[in-house]
């Protein structure tokens, strides 16, 4: 990871309850430094790689992950892949006009969010959940609900620092051993 990106894990012992947080700038900069995107593509490819370094973070195995969006929108393919070294690389294609406030359904349309997990050794895994939410981290959430269901809240955010893009965001999950009762699923939404 590079120097100016950051990840930390902590463990909420008495709720049973994991995280991680992390900014990343540089590592942002060296995706986007290549590529004269519009900024709406810039904002999402900012929010995948949170995303990416965030669920690459809770791998427990050397292998990397794949966190893709595909659709019919003018922006039809976004993906970011990472390791557990937490090394990424990401690209987006863009075919038509970005509208200047585009927001996701915007960008991708009709589309889908693809999660693949590939270990250095053993299976591959990959999930597909409709692009449903209104945000990346909504669609997220919606995936480990439906495939891992592990309630799972995300949290990420996009910007400039000192006028170079820069993004972080948090991960807060339930630890499979200790799922919650439907009452405290409520708690946990607040």
């Amino acid at each position: 990871m590079p120097q100016h990106d950051q990840l930390h894990r902590y463990l909420f012992e008495n709720f049973a309850v994991r995280g991680e947080l992390v900014t990343v700038s540089e590592t942002l900069q060296q995706i986007l430094e290549n590529h004269d995107y519009p900024q709406p593509v810039k904002n999402v490819l900012a929010e995948l790689l949170v995303a990416t370094s965030l669920l690459t973070a809770t791998l427990k195995f050397d292998g990397d992950i794949t966190v893709q969006l595909q659709g019919d929108g003018p922006m039809n393919l976004a993906v970011i892949n990472g390791n557990n070294n937490q090394q990424m690389r990401g690209v987006a294609r863009v075919q038509g006009e970005i509208p200047e406030n585009a927001d996701l359904k915007t960008l991708v349309g009709n589309g889908y969010v693809v999660i693949t997990i590939t270990p250095s050794e053993g299976e591959r895994y990959q999930g597909v959940v409709g692009l449903e939410g209104d945000t990346l981290a909504a669609c997220l959430e919606d995936y480990f609900m439906r495939s891992e269901q592990l309630p799972t809240r995300l949290f990420i955010r996009t910007g400039d620092v000192d006028g170079k893009p820069a993004a972080g965001g948090m991960l807060l999950q339930v630890m499979p051993a200790q799922m919650p009762s439907r009452t405290t699923l409520t708690t946990w939404r607040r």
